[in-house]
């Protein structure tokens, strides 16, 4: 069985920073239609698909981290819906093709920087 890529359901579109935990990445949501027409090696999509693509963070963690990731994920969970904290979208995992490397992607909603907020 094949699986898809990041790369199958974002278009990564650069990396907006770096830290301790992890890199996060500019990227934007694919046609999941198209996706997966692609994996079965079919052309174009026989489901209609009004998609719209959305801007996304990817923050990219290491899996040498685990503890770290789990810590992560259940804060992200604690404060879920409150309203000065970003929504964790979803959780992708994911297999660099060239290195073999395993990477957890958190998937956040992209911001774009605005300037200072003031308080």
């Amino acid at each position: 069985m094949d699986f898809l890529s990041l790369t199958d359901y974002f278009d990564l579109l650069g990396v907006v920073g770096k830290g301790s935990f992890g890199t996060v990445i500019h990227a934007r949501t694919l046609d999941p239609y198209a996706s997966a027409t692609k994996s079965k090696g079919t052309s174009g999509s026989t489901i209609p698909s009004s998609y719209v693509p959305h801007d996304v963070a990817l923050k990219k963690l290491s899996l040498t981290c685990g503890s770290s990731i789990r810590r992560e994920l259940h804060a992200l969970h604690a404060v879920k819906g409150c309203s000065n904290v970003v929504e964790l979208v979803a959780c992708v995992g994911n297999v660099d093709g060239v290195s073999g490397i395993p990477s957890v992607y958190l998937v956040f909603p992209f911001l774009r920087n605005t300037g200072t907020v003031k308080v």
